[in-house]
This record gives C-alpha cells, sequence and structure tokens, in this order.
C-alpha cells in the first residue's frame, strides 16, 4: 500500500518529468520561431525603406561561397533573387511589381524558372525565408540578410583578372514612392546584371 508520502513523491516526480519534456520542447518551438519569424526583420514593418546601394560586389556579406545553384545557373545567364516573409507589408506591395517586370507568377512559397528578359536567358528565384530549407536559406544570409524584402541581382565581374560571381543587394521598396519607379528601379538593376554578364560570360564559360 502505498502511504501519503509515497503518493505524494510520485506526483511530485510526475510533474517534475512533465515540466522537463514540455520545457524541451517549447525551447525548441522558442528557437525555431526565433530563426524563422523574429530574426527576418519586415523593413516596411519598422517603418524602414533603406536608400538604394546603387553597386555591385564580389564580397558576400557573411564571408561564405556562394551557393551550388548560383554557380550552376551563372554558366546559363544572370540571376535574380526575391525574397520575402509571410508576413510582410513591404513585400506584398513588391512581389506585384516583381511579377510584372519579369513576367513571372508566384504565391508565397518558393518559386523559380528560367526566363526572357530582353533577349537574355536568366534564372529567376522566389524565396519566402520563413519557409524555405536547407541552400535557400542560407542564401538569404550569405548575400543580405538585414531584412525583407530584399532582392539580389548576380552576374559577373572581373576580380584583378579573375571572372567570379558579382552581385547587387537592394532591400524595402527601393527608395521610390511610385510603383512605376519601383518596376523602372528593379529593371535597370537587372539590365546592368546583364551588360556585365555579356561582358564576362564567354571567359568565365571556357
Amino acid at each position: 500500500m502505498l502511504n501519503k508520502k509515497n503518493i505524494t513523491q510520485i506526483i511530485l516526480l510526475s510533474v517534475f518529468i512533465v515540466g522537463l519534456f514540455t520545457s524541451y520542447y517549447f525551447t525548441d518551438v522558442y528557437f525555431d520561431v526565433k530563426e524563422n519569424i523574429v530574426e527576418t526583420v519586415c523593413l516596411s514593418c519598422i517603418k524602414m525603406d533603406p536608400a538604394p546601394s546603387m553597386s555591385f560586389t564580389f564580397n558576400t556579406k557573411n564571408g561564405k561561397e556562394h551557393p551550388d545553384f548560383i554557380i550552376d545557373n551563372l554558366t546559363k545567364g544572370p540571376i535574380f533573387l526575391a525574397f520575402r516573409k509571410t508576413i510582410c507589408d513591404g513585400c506584398d506591395i513588391m512581389d506585384p511589381l516583381v511579377e510584372e517586370v519579369f513576367n513571372v507568377e508566384f504565391g508565397m512559397d518558393d518559386h523559380e524558372e528560367y526566363i526572357d528578359f530582353d533577349g537574355q536567358n536568366i534564372f529567376f528565384k522566389h524565396i519566402n525565408v520563413d519557409t524555405t530549407k536547407d541552400e535557400f536559406k542560407e542564401t538569404y544570409t550569405i548575400y543580405g540578410g538585414a531584412g525583407v524584402p530584399m532582392f539580389v541581382a548576380i552576374t559577373l565581374g572581373e576580380d584583378d583578372g579573375v571572372i567570379r560571381p558579382y552581385y547587387r543587394l537592394e532591400y524595402g521598396t527601393l527608395g521610390e514612392d511610385t510603383d512605376s519607379g519601383r518596376k523602372e528601379f528593379l529593371r535597370y538593376m537587372m539590365i546592368e546584371a546583364i551588360n556585365n554578364y555579356e561582358q564576362y560570360s564567354d571567359e568565365y564559360n571556357r
């Protein structure tokens, strides 16, 4: 027969075990939410629209190598990446404009396709940083990682005699007040990438 003391000890032990497993479970949930949602800033939600960088660079933001899918696709043409998160007012503004400029259709999740842009083959990739995985998730921090919407045009450039991936990073609604201005910005950003690519692609693909 269990006495009152034994019953109390069993109850306390059960409460401790349940608390331990609950803590373990919710700790994982916390870090998952923190990584996938909290750490990705919606720039429009905090009333930020960074000034355009207007420049290309060879160096990734975190010093890591360009992802394999970028290197593979650069043999076929320039690349355009559009990043968003699920809840993002600025992304809701920019996504329809991106669709119009690049003549593509995509939803909330990841989407990729090859498109013709002014006669040049382009690899287009739309990435939702809240739901994407693996190298596509890592791509967000490789090229920027400061918030969304985020846009990256990747092309080729010459770095001390070596042809390497060369990219331009832009954020937010691109510092433009009108949809027409934003579309023109995106278009010019891609044309710059195409011009560079056409200059260096023959040597890169030898």
